[in-house]
């Protein structure tokens, strides 16, 4: 967040001129993107699972020169993605010893004694750069990002025959339709209260009515409406912030 943005957000706050707004800046920042992450959180995996399989196909299949941008790519997934990959390493770890799963509530989780499978692990970012090791690194990525296939008919040819097509399952979560909601708007209030307390060493003032908007009120809508998110009605997310905040003080 620029300088001019975070005078901006303080002004509107109405925060004390010895608050700390580099401190501010970076959390308001930090909570913006929190919000989005958790709105957005299932269609960004998905969109970076595709483009990263998307990339690691072409390499795999020879096409060494986009090793380095898939390398990049590895580097810089969502965290939610990265995870995911790191639990289903885990999940195939166990299953190729025999040994159950760490991972609570895990539906592959196996009895000792079960059968032994070959164990590819995931690769690094400096396998998938290598030219050397490109190929080979980018064949066990794609088999982390995706969980089976089907063939898709195309067309009927003018000898009567179809064209078939591999379709590769991504192993991401569902594509869903939406936006961010109260759930994601409550938590950004919770942050953007952090914030406050951080720069200005006081929570900040509970007064919360829409015809008189008070400093907080008025922060959390303007941030709402950086985050692209104007339709959600900031007054009752501050109230159900401040209410939960009432919950649990003493």
């Amino acid at each position: 967040m620029n300088e001019a943005t975070t005078k901006c957000l303080a002004k509107i706050a109405h925060l004390p001129d010895d608050a700390d707004l580099a401190t501010f800046g970076a959390a308001v920042d930090d909570a913006i993107a929190k919000f989005l992450e958790s709105g957005l959180d299932s269609n960004a995996v998905r969109r970076a699972t595709a483009q990263l399989y998307s990339l690691a196909d072409k390499v795999a299949s020879g096409r060494i020169q986009f090793a380095v941008k898939l390398a990049d790519e590895f580097r810089q997934m969502p965290e939610r993605l990265r995870q995911d990959l790191a639990e289903r390493e885990e999940r195939l770890r166990a299953r190729a010893q025999g040994t159950p799963s760490k991972i609570p509530g895990d539906p592959e989780r196996l009895r000792r004694g079960a059968c032994q499978r070959r164990f590819d692990p995931l690769p690094s970012p400096d396998e998938l750069a290598d030219p050397a090791t490109a190929a080979e690194a980018s064949e066990r990525l794609c088999g982390y990002l995706t969980d089976g296939g089907s063939i898709k008919e195309g067309r009927k040819r003018p000898n009567g025959h179809r064209s078939r097509t591999s379709v590769p399952h991504l192993y991401a979560p569902a594509a869903r339709k939406g936006r961010p909601g109260n759930a994601a708007a409550d938590e950004l209030a919770m942050w953007l209260a952090i914030a406050y307390c951080e720069a200005t060493g006081r929570n900040p003032p509970r007064f919360c009515d829409r015809r008189k908007p008070g400093p907080f009120l008025r922060l959390v809508s303007e941030v709402l409406r950086m985050a692209q998110a104007p339709y959600i009605d900031a007054a009752e997310t501050v109230r159900r912030y401040n209410e939960q905040r009432a919950a649990m003080e003493p």
